[in-house]
């Protein structure tokens, strides 16, 4: 045993992918614990309809980032393969192009989303929480600009391979914000907890830019150089990205409006809660395996052995991972519902068991996901957006008027169960890996039963297991 930490402390100081993906899971683990405690922090004091005010609010800015179309979401990838892309450019100038046009195309959103304010806030917003809905907007209009910067930095120093120092410098960001969470939330409300976001982004967007002046010649201070060539090359490829990320309009703004238009901002919250738990958690396995994009990206053809040794082995971690993920959800939710709520509550129950269902078989498309996206093979992406989108509108069709709320986290659960079988198909055929995704086929479907029936009891016994742990606690 003590041989086997030994070996892991050393294939941790070696650096590499096994260094990336051990930090990039510890920042996810930090990142979950800063978020939580903020919610706790906002709902002790404003209550759980403002945490859904919150969250209604911000998918402004969701929208806005989905249709980026600059690249800065994409720049690991484009940094890493800047010797074989962008050979007659500097990689700087590619780092200065791509941030400059964020900017600009995010200060266009901006414009356009002030300027539309009022219809949409009177339309989604209930007239009691408007007075604080336009107390936030300056807030959200902020972090509409600082959010995609601070995405293109930090991706840029993955496409570094060093997803170490990302990790690092995300966690430092996670931890201020939740310290400037602790003091202002209670002075300020949600306007504190608006402040607290806006300082993690700034921390990400100034101490990734002096990281990244280690590593890129001529980066300067500030982003300057900017270069039709190399704006239309990661346009380009934005543009078939961000295709992707239109779909995923489909999934988590719609989602919320639909929960807004059948519960209010307080069944948002309680959606919030739930989506939050199974996506953090879930995103563990997310940020351990990011770190691939760029080493899929930098192989040269499908049928390099450095390749489907990196798609194999990822697979096999994503099989576990898997059921990781929905037995560890499913176990968290009422401690967090404690934690959070001071009680437990069957509906977060019922809400966490269907996304836990979803969100952890989505995994097992992961590997295969990554792989296309590093070799620029987006289609098969994009039509499993476009699946899970097309079930939360027959589920808000069908299943909302008499499920409600509820209904519609079922159509999420069967979008992505269905998404995850058009990726896998897809790409598996695509990138010529469909003997070894059969290979594994087996073990997937076993652990996709015991998921289901984990889930499946969690959700039928959820008002049980409520009463259960409300019956110990303290009155």
């Amino acid at each position: 045993m003590i041989a086997s930490f030994h070996s892991a402390v050393q294939r941790i100081r070696a650096g590499g992918l096994g260094r990336n993906a051990v930090f990039s899971m510890a920042q996810s683990i930090v990142s979950l614990v800063a978020i939580f405690f903020s919610y706790r922090i906002v709902i002790a004091h404003e209550g759980i309809a403002s945490l859904g005010l919150w969250s209604l609010l911000m998918l402004f800015g969701g929208v806005a980032s989905s249709f980026d179309v600059s690249g800065a979401s994409a720049l690991a990838r484009s940094v890493a393969r800047h010797d074989q892309d962008f050979v007659d450019h500097a990689r700087a100038a590619v780092i200065h192009t791509v941030l400059l046009t964020s900017v600009a195309i995010n200060a266009l959103f901006v414009a356009v989303f002030l300027a539309l304010a009022g219809t949409l806030i009177s339309h989604m917003i209930a007239p009691e929480q408007l007075r604080e809905a336009w107390h936030l907007l300056p807030w959200v209009a902020v972090l509409m600009l600082t959010t995609p910067l601070a995405i293109g930095i930090s991706a840029s120093v993955d496409g570094h391979m060093r997803a170490d120092i990302r990790s690092v410098l995300v966690s430092a960001a996670a931890v201020s914000g939740l310290i400037i969470a602790i003091f202002a939330i209670p002075r300020w409300g949600l306007s504190g907890f608006a402040l607290a976001q806006v300082v993690q982004q700034a921390v990400v967007i100034f101490g990734g830019w002096f990281v990244l002046r280690r590593y890129v010649p001529g980066l300067g201070w500030l982003p300057t150089q900017w270069r039709r060539a190399i704006f239309r090359s990661t346009t380009g490829y934005a543009l078939r990205l961000n295709v992707i990320g239109a779909l995923s309009l489909l999934l988590e703004p719609l989602t919320k409006y639909c929960i807004n238009l059948s519960g209010g901002t307080e069944a948002v919250g309680i959606y919030e809660l739930a989506a939050r738990l199974a996506v953090q958690i879930r995103s563990l396995v997310i940020s351990a395996t990011t770190p691939l994009i760029p080493a899929f990206a930098t192989a040269k053809a499908l049928n390099d052995p450095y390749f489907e040794s990196l798609l194999h082995r990822a697979q096999h971690y994503s099989n576990i991972a898997a059921l990781a993920v929905a037995l560890t959800t499913l176990l968290a939710a009422p401690f967090m519902c404690i934690v959070m709520l001071d009680r437990v509550s069957d509906e977060v129950l019922r809400f966490n068991a269907l996304l836990a269902l979803g969100w952890s078989i989505n995994l097992f498309s992961l590997p295969l996901y990554l792989a296309a996206q590093g070799q620029g093979i987006l289609r098969w992406n994009m039509l499993s957006h476009a699946t899970i989108g097309a079930f939360i509108i027959l589920a808000t069709t069908f299943l909302m008027p008499q499920l409600g709320s509820e209904g519609v986290i079922v159509g999420v659960a069967a979008g992505l169960i269905a998404g995850t079988v058009v990726a896998s198909a897809g790409n598996a055929k695509t990138l010529a890996a469909g003997l070894a995704t059969a290979r594994e086929l087996p073990a997937m479907l076993l652990l996709a039963l015991i998921i289901c029936a984990a889930c499946g009891a969690v959700w039928l016994g959820a008002g049980q297991i409520a009463d259960t742990f409300n019956m110990w606690l303290p009155l």
